[in-house]
């Protein structure tokens, strides 16, 4: 699809793509065989730009008068691989940002300078997620079918585990607070109260274990997704125009043996998990937990809030976190 997703109209034209690929049009189009989905939902997963805007395109939509037109069957679901670079993310403005963060030797950089010397650079500035590398790496179809067919058996069939992402979940919407990430501290609150409180029993049900019936096994999905192939015609499209065919260099694994070693002397020495009476500290870590639930609870009473106070009832009458953790 050649559509543009940084904007509104982009978002909405990819999602009815998508759903013409799978063979669902607008109820009212006169096509044969057309499935009526008007009593069901589509998920869509993915980052908070595009949660915001299929939030942007139902509000635009919402005066639509079908609802197909209104987008009232998209709900969307934050993609938990984008959750976990925004912890990431979290975890580097603690403690490998801050200049002073890194003097110490107890501190998150040393252990860096143990184990890759030759990137302290690069972990300090940003250290990214290796897409890149990963994309140079040109790995085989067999090579690239494995790590499918582990990405699937370890992240969609422990789908029961939801239970325990929830609770992890709570306690990094308020580290994500403490470190300025608001926005993702919003998103996942607000996603943790529609599960408990505002989505119908059948759609809590969806979304914690994918659908019912076969379409939700790792046999169906491995049928159905086309990524892998599709990969992998790509990099035979490259290697092929720019002649780079049967020109890579497998390079042997990296021993960290001495690495690990070194590492485990280094932290018996200096653990910064044991308390030694007298050591001092170039800088202190605050309790990011303590500190995103003060702002939480003082946003919920309109301290430091930016948002007009007419809607403070309707934030007091509605469920907050406090709830979510007595479902849990």
């Amino acid at each position: 699809m050649d559509v543009n997703n940084s904007t509104v109209s982009g978002n909405i034209r990819a999602v009815v793509e998508i759903l013409t690929q799978g063979g669902i049009y607008d109820p009212d189009a006169d096509i044969l065989d057309n499935p009526d989905i008007s009593q069901h939902i589509i998920l869509i997963h993915g980052d908070l730009g595009t949660g915001e805007r299929l939030q942007s395109a139902q509000l635009r939509q919402s005066l639509e008068a079908t609802l197909w037109n209104r987008f009232q069957h998209v709900i969307f679901i934050p993609g938990l691989f984008h959750l976990k670079m925004a912890c990431a993310d979290a975890i580097w403005r603690t403690f490998l940002q801050p200049l002073v963060a890194q003097e110490d030797e107890t501190s998150l950089m040393h252990d860096v300078m143990q184990l890759r010397p030759k990137e302290t650079g690069t972990y300090c500035s940003k250290p990214g997620f290796r897409l890149e590398a990963f994309t140079a790496s040109e790995l085989t179809f067999d090579e690239l079918k494995a790590i499918a067919n582990e990405i699937a058996l370890k992240y969609v069939a422990t789908h029961k585990l939801l239970q325990m992402r929830q609770t992890s979940i709570i306690a990094w919407i308020l580290i994500l607070k403490a470190t300025g990430k608001h926005k993702y501290a919003t998103h996942m609150t607000n996603f943790l109260i529609n599960m408990h409180f505002v989505f119908p029993a059948g759609l809590k049900h969806a979304v914690k274990n994918g659908g019912k019936g076969s379409n939700r096994t790792v046999d169906r999905i491995f049928l159905e997704s086309p990524l892998v192939e599709a990969y992998r015609n790509t990099q035979v499209m490259v290697q092929k125009n720019f002649l780079h065919a049967h020109l890579t260099t497998s390079h042997v694994l990296a021993n960290m043996i001495k690495t690990f070693e070194g590492l485990i002397m280094k932290m018996a020495a200096q653990s910064p998990h044991t308390v030694v009476l007298g050591r001092k500290t170039c800088c202190e870590i605050p309790d990011l937990i303590d500190k995103g639930r003060d702002m939480m609870e003082k946003a919920a009473h309109g301290e430091g809030n930016d948002e007009p106070n007419v809607e403070m009832d309707d934030r007091e009458e509605g469920a907050e976190m406090e709830d979510v953790l007595m479902e849990v």
